[in-house]
């Protein structure tokens, strides 16, 4: 048992990515509940005795049916039934190993009873719904067998009656547990989701596949099996594809396909198979593929175990059917490329779901037919209401290779108030063509935001012509003007909001400049990109629009102003981290893509040219970048006060104030605040003061970080080109503005909402993990190339890394040995300490360590290993 507790409390990959459901965190952390838990392939049942914040995390401290203490977080809990025995009980148990106290011992064995009575229960209902779990699958796939589906817990309690005097909780951990232990048949339809209550019903193409690779695998001792066969076949390719990547070392990215089939149909499951094995997964559940990958890939023999996903995406590359730069979704369905999106399958609004179905005055853009479900507005629906800003400047800053241009500012001061101004922020306006049931509308929904790929951008808004000129500027640089949705305010130089005004507008002087420019206007010197590895990207060269001086003047009292708020926030206590990010861009692109038949495998050679870039937090707090940032949050502040004053419903972001032992502890971060506004990180950790998590509300709760007080919240509106929340916010706005436009019901924005929370974290995710990708790769490439081979270098950044650990220490029971995870700032990557010189107890959140990268012997590394010097 002391083997199986270890097990559960290692560290866990997927540790701080997963949201648990508010709800479920009310009601099942509870003292007192039962508890089903899962953590690294291991479970167990048992009663919560008490709770508690670690490092801001929430913990909890469960005596199980083995009579051992977990000490676990609030996402391992994947089924509870409060109030199990009775809160007093729990609290007699003490929270030690071992009992201090008779008390305690005979309040223990009076909870374990209970347990252990739960647990027979438990086995006999999981005997008796055997029969009938086996059904399941059958009647929730899709009809097609190459599609997915997904059925809820609660759905499956409806076609899977409980037995006969099982009550409803026990059913539903029943189910649950029948579910998760079907691994080949399901998976959770989401890592980030906690507790476990979707469930994606694999399609049966994919269900067929495993069982065919499964039975390839109990040939394996035959000579001249399947896997054998292909293993045979991919050495060859393997070795002429490792000889053609070193002698194309520097050439341009270039791929061929081989003239004839190379793979048979045997081949091709194998390589299907072991594509669907690259996806995220959550170590809750046993993998259907890795048996059949370790199988494989240990046959061709070409690689080191363990076998890992980074492994068979090796393979895949090296035997030429997955382009070596084609990224490794982090999504539980795999590689996108392999799902592409249906747009005109996707479940688009309905007309019960809005409160009112169109807008008055809108035209088909094909005739003067009312509107469809795939016609977009050819008249503006609120062209009666626009407000028109007239010849005034509107200045959209941005990077100089920026794409979709959402926002642009102009400045105008009151006449009677000397000293004061109204700023206004003006937002591209999608909606003015796109209505809430079209199927892009649809589209956005899916998609959720913009995906910037360091090789392509996956835009959320297609690249049609109806939308082409959506874009700030593109309209108005042929003389037309362009129709805006305006956040408008006026601050005092305390900071504080002494007006605002959202209108619908029409702009028509719209002045593209970049950041540079702007700084240099302003005459201020901004912090710039580091190249650790050197390539610095030259500026991109660009005809600039000249600024005269009434320019400089609309520039500098918009300065003025966001000074304001930004001192607002200072005064506040408001702190930030400066984490550093890293970047990597590739040129030349496009990039050749993967084969579309696996058995005309392709030949790559060459690489794009990398480039290492890291940013500081400080870079967003300084000139013009910091007078875009802050009109912008003023805006989403704007937004959110206008909703609650109409009462519309408004998917809004917040943040409570840090977590801290005391309010004389988080003021010894407060004052560690440099004029940025940024406070020592690795002092926080060290006393113990913790960010509290972001989430997604309907109500205008705080948002401590961007300075938004509760009452008021914060609402983004900035990105609707980008982000579909905005998209929105957008035509719930436009329905307080004029009543006849749609807006949605309250159920439909509750639904949206979690989508948000949950499809936006997963995307986010995907970003970041592609971009950590992507640097490995930039890694690998640094340490292996060519020309340094045996020799040493110049100047290596590798070998002067400082690591800071950002969690306490743990001992590893399946490595053995302890790990810390760690920020490295000259690369700005996170990664792992591993084998600890020391016991973990001495280690400390905020510690430095001196550290050298561990050897890189494969580019396709998902996370970066450690070493102390």
């Amino acid at each position: 048992m002391r083997e199986q507790a270890e097990r559960f409390t290692a560290p866990s990959e997927e540790e701080e990515d997963i949201e648990v459901d508010e709800s479920f965190r009310n009601k099942a952390f509870l003292p007192g509940s039962f508890l089903h838990l899962r953590r690294n392939k291991v479970e167990g049942h048992g009663v919560l005795l008490a709770r508690g914040t670690e490092l801001g995390r929430e913990i909890a401290l469960t005596l199980t049916s083995s009579g051992d203490m977990w000490e676990h977080y609030v996402e391992d809990i994947m089924y509870s039934i409060p109030r199990f025995v009775p809160t007093s009980l729990a609290a007699r148990c003490g929270t030690l190993p071992t009992p201090a106290t008779k008390g305690e011992h005979s309040a223990r064995v009076t909870v374990l009873k209970q347990v252990r009575e739960m647990e027979r229960k438990l086995e006999g209902a999981l005997a008796s719904i055997g029969r009938q779990i086996g059904d399941l699958y059958p009647m929730v796939k899709s009809s097609d067998p190459d599609e997915w589906a997904q059925v809820t817990l609660d759905q499956a309690i409806q076609l899977i009656p409980p037995a006969r005097k099982l009550d409803d909780a026990l059913h539903g951990l029943v189910l649950q547990k029948s579910i998760l232990d079907r691994y080949k048949e399901f998976t959770i339809a989401s890592t980030y989701e906690s507790p476990p209550t979707r469930f994606l019903a694999r399609p049966q193409s994919h269900v067929d596949t495993i069982d065919a690779v499964t039975n390839m695998v109990r040939l394996i001792g035959e000579p001249h099996g399947p896997i054998q066969s292909f293993a045979a076949k991919a050495r060859k390719i393997i070795s002429a594809a490792r000889e053609r990547d070193l002698e194309s070392w520097y050439e341009t990215p270039s791929s061929q396909p081989v003239d004839k089939p190379v793979f048979d149909s045997d081949d091709i499951t194998i390589l299907t198979f072991l594509r669907r094995a690259l996806r995220r997964i959550r170590h809750i559940q046993h993998d259907p593929y890795s048996v059949g990958t370790s199988t494989i890939v240990k046959a061709v023999g070409m690689y080191e175990t363990p076998v890992l996903e980074h492994t068979v995406r090796q393979l895949l590359v090296e035997v030429g059917v997955l382009a070596p730069w084609q990224g490794a979704e982090t999504e539980v369905r795999g590689l996108t490329s392999d799902y592409p999106l249906d747009v005109k399958a996707l479940p688009r609004v309905e007309e019960k779901h809005l409160i009112r179905s169109s807008c008055a005055g809108a035209t088909s853009i094909v005739d003067s037919a009312p509107v469809g479900p795939d016609d977009l507005y050819a008249k503006d629906p609120l062209e009666s209401v626009r407000h028109d800003f007239g010849d005034m400047p509107v200045y959209v800053i941005d990077d100089v290779d920026a794409q979709e241009l959402d926002d642009g500012l102009s400045i105008e001061p009151i006449a009677s108030e000397p000293g004061s101004a109204w700023v206004h922020v003006h937002i591209a306006d999608p909606t003015s063509v796109i209505p809430p049931t079209h199927w892009i509308a649809a589209r956005a929904r899916q998609m959720i935001l913009t995906m910037y790929y360091v090789h392509e951008t996956d835009p959320m808004l297609p690249p049609l012509p109806q939308l082409k000129d959506l874009s700030l500027g593109a309209r108005s640089a042929r003389g037309k003007p362009e129709t805006v949705l305006t956040f408008s305010f006026k601050v005092d130089p305390s900071g504080q909001f002494a007006d605002y005004k959202v209108r619908a507008g029409l702009v028509r002087n719209v002045r593209r400049v970049s950041y540079g420019q702007v700084d240099r206007a302003l005459k201020h010197e901004p912090t710039m990109p580091r190249y650790p590895f050197g390539n610095a990207r030259a500026p991109r060269a660009v005809d600039e629009v000249p600024l005269g001086e009434a320019d400089v003047r609309n520039l500098a009292a918009l300065k003025e102003v966001a000074d304001y708020l930004w001192n607002y926030q200072y005064n506040r206590g408001v702190f930030n981290y400066d984490i550093p990010s890293a970047s990597i861009s590739a040129s030349p692109l496009p990039l050749p893509p993967s084969p579309s038949d696996m058995a005309f495998p392709h030949e790559y050679r060459g690489f794009p040219s990398l480039t290492y870039s890291i940013e500081d937090f400080s870079i967003y707090s300084q000139g013009s970048r910091k007078i875009v940032a802050e009109c912008m949050k003023a805006a989403c502040r704007v937004a959110s006060r206008f909703g609650k004053d109409h009462d519309i419903p408004l998917i809004r972001r917040s943040q409570a104030r840090p977590s801290a032992p005391s309010e004389e502890v988080l003021q010894q971060v407060v004052d560690s605040r440099n004029s940025a506004m940024v406070a020592d990180r690795y002092l926080a950790l060290a006393l113990g003061v913790s960010p509290a998590p972001g989430k997604y509300t309907l109500q205008p709760e705080e948002h401590w970080t961007l300075g938004a007080p509760r009452g008021e919240g914060y609402a983004r509106v900035t990105s609707p080109l980008r982000r579909f929340s905005d998209l929105v916010a957008h035509w719930q706005i436009k329905h307080a503005l004029l009543p006849s436009c749609p807006a949605f019901t309250l159920p439909l924005m509750e639904e949206l909402l979690k989508e948000q929370d949950l499809k936006g974290k997963e995307r986010m995710k995907t970003m970041q993990m592609h971009m950590i990708q992507w640097a490995t790769k930039f890694l690998y490439r640094w340490r292996h190339d060519p020309q340094f081979a045996g020799k040493r270098r110049e100047h290596d950044p590798l070998e002067n890394l400082t690591a800071r650990l950002v969690q306490e220490a743990r001992f590893a029971i399946v490595d053995g040995y302890g790990i810390a995870k760690v920020m490295v700032p000259e690369l700005a990557m996170e990664g792992r300490v591993v084998r600890l010189r020391k016991s973990v107890e001495k280690y400390k959140p905020g510690d430095a360590l001196r550290v050298r990268l561990v050897e890189l012997d494969n580019p396709y590394l998902s996370n970066l290993n450690f070493e102390e010097k």
